[in-house]
């Protein structure tokens, strides 16, 4: 496949020593909160009070109408609070605080048929909303929502995006090299809820013969899995920029890749579709990476949901003291301050920074035209960027602020240290709530 396409950047991946260590479990802290709202979309409503006990897997919220799931503990115990938080990624939020009482007793609940093939595409999906899987791919919609857009729009192919170009993260890799069979199985679910044709497994060209094991298993289950390696070219995981890279054909100013007869989903959603399917086993958990040059034993983690910040990083090796903590990639991730952050749904990654000793010097665009070359959505990212900054919305407008998908390559290779996506996104955020 031709490296030939326009924007875009080469990272080093650092993905080593995480991808060499097995996908371990963290073990469960002494108290968890749990957001109510985890996605976009509606909050779940509050179905538990203070002292109530509970069980793993127990909704604390019910889901509502419209775009919304439950949210269930992840731990078994007693609810110690209720709260309010404003988490950094989904925003403000009721959260249900439950202290752990050790035992995970579960909350019963025996799925009435454990076969996809003997399912509907409708029970699928309806079974995949009550056990409330968020879509592993960031704070996007519910999976049972984008499966049946995906159903609506009748498409053809369904990608498993399994491309990871950034910086430390690993996760679909080691998931497809130690759970093959589940993948597959999950994957094999969703073609059948979203009624495709074609499957299409993307990795990128630095993956070796993980791929092997999941494809003889997709065989066996009946449906062929073809494999499409891509350059290790960031952002080239991203949905908009993978789908180029697939047809060769950009998509168009607003319209969806569901909308061109294409899907995308994740290693972690079909493990999560195959324990659904299997177990009707709610996501309590979130696999992870943890790492960052702050941390001297970089690893991919199954971690409960509502675990904070504090505690996972307290159960990793430090070899500095953190100057700067990120959830999710160093590339599109969210700096936070607070480490009593819990652990949610749409985080994939949490990186320990230490201090790269450069002296920082004011930020300024000196004109260079760096960040348009690298803008895999050809954009002018440098004048979005000044115009955001005199919170110019119709000039931003024009210059279609909207295409941004936040990647951070203008960033990343800005010589004035522009905040560039991070004035962007403010500005969507401003013009949302406007």
């Amino acid at each position: 496949m031709s490296k030939r396409y326009h924007g875009g950047i080469w990272l080093g991946l650092n993905k080593r020593p995480a991808i060499d260590r097995p996908v371990d479990e963290l073990s469960a802290p002494a108290r968890v909160v749990i957001p109510l709202l985890q996605h976009r979309g509606e909050s779940a409503a509050l179905c538990v009070k203070k002292g109530d006990r509970v069980q793993m897997g127990q909704p604390l919220g019910t889901d509502v109408k419209g775009i919304s799931c439950a949210a269930h503990s992840s731990v078994s115990g007693a609810v110690y609070d209720i709260t309010e938080i404003d988490h950094p990624i989904i925003g403000k939020s009721v959260a249900v605080v439950v202290q752990n009482d050790g035992n995970d007793a579960p909350f019963g609940y025996v799925p009435p048929e454990r076969d996809a093939a003997k399912m509907s595409p409708d029970e699928i999906i309806s079974r995949i909303k009550r056990v409330s899987i968020a879509s592993a791919c960031g704070p996007d919609y519910p999976l049972w929502a984008r499966l049946r857009r995906m159903a609506d729009f009748h498409i053809r192919t369904l990608v498993l995006n399994a491309v990871e170009t950034e910086p430390y993260i690993c996760n679909a890799q080691k998931l497809i090299e130690e759970d093959p069979e589940q993948i597959a199985s999950g994957f094999y679910a969703m073609m059948k809820a979203t009624g495709c044709v074609d499957a299409l497994l993307a990795v990128s060209d630095d993956y070796g013969t993980e791929t092997d094991d999941i494809r003889k298993a997709a065989s066996l289950m009946g449906y062929e899995l073809r494999l499409l390696r891509v350059p290790q070219k960031y952002p080239s995981g991203h949905e908009k920029f993978l789908f180029r890279v697939m047809t060769g054909e950009a998509l168009r100013d607003g319209i969806s890749p569901e909308e061109m007869e294409t899907g995308f989903v994740y290693a972690e959603d079909c493990l999560g579709v195959y324990m659904a399917i299997r177990n009707g086993t709610p996501q309590i958990t979130k696999v992870v990476t943890v790492a960052g040059s702050a941390v001297g034993n970089p690893q991919v983690f199954e971690i409960r949901i509502g675990t904070s910040i504090h505690d996972v990083l307290e159960r990793c090796s430090l070899s500095f003291e953190p100057e700067r903590v990120v959830l999710g990639s160093a590339m599109r991730g969210t700096a936070v301050d607070d480490l009593h952050t819990p652990v949610i749904k749409p985080v994939y990654a949490l990186l320990a920074l230490k201090s790269d000793g450069k002296r920082r010097q004011p930020a300024r665009c000196i004109n260079c035209g760096k960040c348009a070359k690298v803008c895999p959505q050809g954009l002018f990212p440098n004048f979005i960027a000044l115009n955001a900054v005199n919170a110019d919305f119709g000039a931003c407008h024009e210059l279609h602020i909207e295409n941004c998908i936040e990647c951070g390559s203008c960033s990343y290779i800005c010589p004035g240290r522009m905040p560039i996506v991070e004035l962007i996104k403010n500005m969507k955020k401003a013009r949302v709530e406007e």
